[in-house]
């Protein structure tokens, strides 16, 4: 299965958001998937991005510059990662780990995974989450806690305790997409 991971982390870059896309892709791509990272450009030097997070390099990474400016950064990043993604093809699954990502998947027509790290922290957000929901009722939502589960249901009561699933950082790993491949085949 072909699965593009667009994340919002920079790589390299020292924050935990990119420790776990890094992992989280080697984790995918040793099940056999092809595996590519849209990811920022870092400020951090590294010779060997996989390297530097003691990956093996095992899937592709996709690097997109990104403005100083926060608000010009966001906009701009997400309509180059849609655009690069558009140009390699459409792959089979997003997994989506940045929330401004979710309006421009919609179109791809493709299964779509969102895994939420934390509870949207503005009125934008929720409405891009909340909608993203509703018009995708067969998305997948994942987050890193079960506080955070609880949150998004209380947030959005459409949401059943079934609709989430709760894994800690790295437990995505052991997630299969094996159901989508049977849903493909029919």
């Amino acid at each position: 299965m072909k699965i593009y991971c667009l994340s919002h982390s920079q790589i390299p870059s020292r924050y935990a958001n990119a420790v776990h896309a890094m992992q989280m892709c080697q984790a995918f791509a040793k099940k056999g998937h092809d595996v590519i990272l849209f990811a920022k450009t870092g400020e951090l030097p590294a010779e060997n991005d996989f390297g530097y997070y003691a990956v093996e390099e095992c899937f592709k990474i996709v690097k997109i510059p990104f403005h100083p400016k926060k608000w010009i950064s966001k906009i701009g990043y997400v309509v180059q990662a849609i655009r690069m993604s558009q140009r390699l093809g459409t792959p089979d699954l997003f997994h989506v780990l940045h929330i401004y990502m979710l309006p421009f998947v919609k179109p791809f027509r493709k299964p779509v995974v969102f895994e939420a790290h934390a509870f949207p922290g503005n009125p934008v957000e929720r409405w891009i989450l909340g909608a993203f929901l509703k018009r995708n009722p067969s998305a997948y939502l994942v987050t890193n806690s079960s506080s955070l589960k609880d949150a998004l249901i209380k947030l959005f009561p459409f949401l059943k305790p079934d609709d989430i699933l709760a894994a800690p950082n790295g437990g995505i790993a052991s997630v299969s997409y094996t159901h989508l491949d049977a849903a493909d085949e029919e």
